[in-house]
């Protein structure tokens, strides 16, 4: 995962993130990790221009649902 900081810093409401797919032998190990040295020495500019178009954002507004007191459901926002 290749996050995006908001350059404010304050908050998280800015931040991004995009998955970054690898073709390499680890990719068949799910325990794996990538040396992040390696990935970002790997990216050019239009491959992280192309992450970021494609990233999404860490921090949402939308509504959450909690379970009610009977069972039903109450939105809270």
């Amino acid at each position: 995962m290749v996050v995006f900081r908001h350059p404010d810093g304050r908050t998280a409401r800015g931040d991004r993130y995009a998955w970054y797919i690898t073709r390499g032998a680890e990719a068949l190990d799910v325990t794996a990790r990538l040396d992040k040295r390696t990935v970002l020495d790997s990216l050019t500019d239009v491959d992280v221009r192309r992450l970021f178009r494609r990233s999404m954002p860490i921090w949402t507004a939308r509504e959450t649902t909690a379970p009610a007191p009977g069972g039903g459901t109450v939105v809270e926002g």
